[in-house]
This record gives structure tokens, C-alpha cells and sequence, in this order.
């Protein structure tokens, strides 16, 4: 397993699920690339998303240097994880325990409380939703092209696209409690 860096993050979600997944099989074994420091296969470094939710300064060609936690890679072995219902079952009881109990919110209520309107747009996007902090837009290459601050937590943003190009952009709406969402926003 990999956050995607060699940093171990505030809240060590890997190590929680290593450990989550030894109570369902204690016959299970890991390498954890930030604390086996000489282990380097199937680490997750070149995943763009991982690099993305990491703060890569360049998501495409730049693995990241420090970790929020919330990216996690896992390689699954076959025979006790993979190869049945009954291996599909360990994973999914580990990260249900793991991120119930860890992040105390429902991120399907999260999401749904999220309004973006009009999409597709000819420029000026409403986002709506509470607890917003800030909305970050990026390119389909997964370039940062704009930032919009919500300091003072206004429940309506709205986002300027008008002096961009036509075509896909995403929006990552990251909230005050540290949970971030993606939206794509087609403009038109």
C-alpha cells in the first residue's frame, strides 16, 4: 500500500487499513511505501490522481513530496483478496470499518448537497452548498487554472469561466472539514 509519497500523513489511512484488514485475515501480509523505505514496486508514485490530491505541482510528470493521506494505493493479492466473494468481502469490511469510523460523515450526503447550475455553462457557474472553503478549476490535463477562496463560507459561489476556452473542466470543491469532492463543467 502507498499514500503515494514516502511522508506519513497526520490520519495514516494505509496503516488504518493494514491494520483493519489483519482483524478480517490475520494471515495477510503488507509493505507500506512510507514506512518500508527500501520497497519500491507497486507503490502508486506515478498515479496522476494520487499526485493531484497530493499537491503535485505538476500532476502529470511530478510524483508529490508531502501527502494529505487521502490518496491510497493498494495492490490486492489474488488468492486472499481478490479471487471470490469472500476476499471482496475482507476489503470492503476493512474500509467500511476504516473511513466510518475514521471520517464520522456520510460523503454521499456531501455530494448530494452540492448544486452546480448551469452545466454546460456559457461562462458563470453557481456552485451551491454549505462549509465550502474553496474551489480549485482545472484543465482536462489536470492543470490548476484557477482558485476561487470562500473565507467567509458563503452557502453561493459563483465561478467565472468566460475567459476560458470552451471544453471539460473540473472542479474540486474542498470543504472546511478537509473532505474534497470533483465536479465536471462542460463550457460551452
Amino acid at each position: 500500500m502507498s499514500n503515494g509519497t514516502r511522508e506519513t500523513p497526520a490520519i495514516d489511512y494505509a496503516d488504518l487499513i493494514k491494520e483493519a484488514l489483519i482483524e478480517q485475515d490475520n494471515t495477510l501480509t503488507f509493505k507500506l511505501a512510507h514506512k518500508d523505505q527500501n520497497w519500491t514496486r507497486l507503490i502508486g508514485f506515478t498515479n496522476t490522481q494520487g499526485r493531484m490530491i497530493n499537491g503535485s505541482p505538476d500532476y502529470c510528470n511530478t510524483s508529490a513530496t508531502s501527502t494529505s493521506g487521502r490518496f491510497i494505493h493498494i495492490e490486492q493479492e489474488k488468492s486472499k483478496l481478490r479471487n471470490n466473494e469472500i476476499g471482496w468481502a475482507k476489503m470492503s469490511n476493512a474500509l467500511s470499518n476504516v473511513f466510518s469510523s475514521t471520517l464520522g460523515i456520510n460523503n454521499l450526503e456531501i455530494e448530494n448537497s452540492i448544486i452546480i447550475s448551469p452545466n454546460p455553462s456559457f461562462g458563470l457557474v453557481k456552485v451551491r452548498g454549505k462549509n465550502i472553503d474553496s474551489i480549485e478549476i482545472f484543465n482536462i490535463l489536470g492543470q490548476k487554472l484557477s482558485f476561487v477562496n470562500n473565507s467567509n463560507y458563503k452557502d453561493v459561489l459563483f465561478v467565472d469561466l468566460n475567459n476560458m476556452d470552451r471544453g471539460i473542466y473540473y472542479f474540486r470543491i474542498n470543504f472546511k472539514n478537509k473532505i474534497s469532492i470533483a465536479r465536471k463543467i462542460i463550457r460551452l
